[in-house]
């Protein structure tokens, strides 16, 4: 068996020793490789889809752990015929917000009134019926990256072109507790959950919030399987990101590569081992089915 470890380079030398820590745990069962994305060109050649890696021809493997953001990547390596964790429509839909609220809106979860916005269609008549303050998200933005407390319409038209992405979004502000809750779910199970805080509007862990490990409430287990029965789509490993809202939860998004430093910082849990094994059991249940 052969399995992928993608990453684009930035990502890599970010998150090096996860990547380490997978590819160790594959070695336990499978040839397999670490890919740069910006070292592998892909196509159709001869009516097949076709790759090279260093200018080298290579084949498509048997599984992908795909760490990169990179849904048309994910598309294509599904079409020559791996299996790729997390799939291509969970790429699809995670990274972009509007379409995860969409998917999400079924649960019944409580989420913040959002306008969906692509600036390739955005007239300055859309601002007449918002209120402030706001925040302005880019639709593909992670990481606490791209998001934008504004005050005024100018402040926020100075946001909209800033961010790279032509998509985003436009929310009332919320989380008055200054928390909010991050979720861990591997296939379709929670593993654990941390809760982080922030005196700022971005609580991102690696941005400087403080986390804790939290153990889910009753409600809360509730609102994290309403929201998985909702999803058009059954992910491998994603993080399901929660506001609070008094009691309530109030969904805020998903993340498709999800960052694991958090469960490693407050908890004893190894992410890198348990999802490779999960990944090595649907792989063998796979095989065993192909028989």
């Amino acid at each position: 068996m052969t399995g992928w470890i993608v990453y684009d380079s930035k990502q890599y030398e970010r998150n090096r020793w996860f990547a380490e820590e997978l590819q160790k745990h594959c070695l336990s069962f499978c040839d397999a490789k670490l890919i740069i994305t910006e070292r592998l060109s892909f196509g159709i050649s001869d009516n097949c889809p076709s790759m090279l890696y260093d200018n080298t021809p290579i084949s498509a493997p048997d599984f992908v752990i795909m760490r990169s953001i990179f849904p048309l990547l994910s598309d294509f390596l599904e079409t020559a015929g791996a299996r790729v964790f997390n799939d291509s429509t969970t790429a699809r839909i995670c990274n972009d917000k509007r379409l995860t609220h969409l998917s999400v809106l079924r649960s019944g979860v409580r989420m913040m009134d959002t306008l969906f916005f692509d600036r390739d269609y955005f007239s300055q008549n859309d601002l007449s019926a918002l209120s402030y303050p706001a925040v302005v998200k880019s639709a593909s933005g992670h990481g606490g990256k791209e998001v934008f407390f504004v005050n005024s319409s100018d402040e926020l038209l100075t946001a909209v072109s800033s961010i790279h992405d032509s998509r985003f979004l436009i929310q009332n502000p919320f989380s008055p507790s200054g928390q909010d809750l991050r979720v861990y779910v591997l296939g379709g199970r929670v593993i654990g959950s941390a809760l982080r805080t922030s005196d700022s509007l971005k609580s991102n862990f690696s941005l400087g919030g403080k986390a804790t490990f939290h153990t889910l409430a009753a409600h809360e287990q509730s609102a994290v399987s309403a929201v998985l029965a909702a999803l058009p789509f059954s992910p491998d490993f994603i993080g399901i990101d929660f506001l609070y809202g008094g009691a309530d939860l109030i969904f805020n998004e998903i993340e498709d590569v999800v960052g694991t430093r958090m469960l490693y910082e407050t908890s004893d849990l190894d992410p890198a081992s348990l999802y490779v094994s999960y990944i090595k059991n649907v792989m063998e249940s796979r095989s065993s089915f192909d028989i």
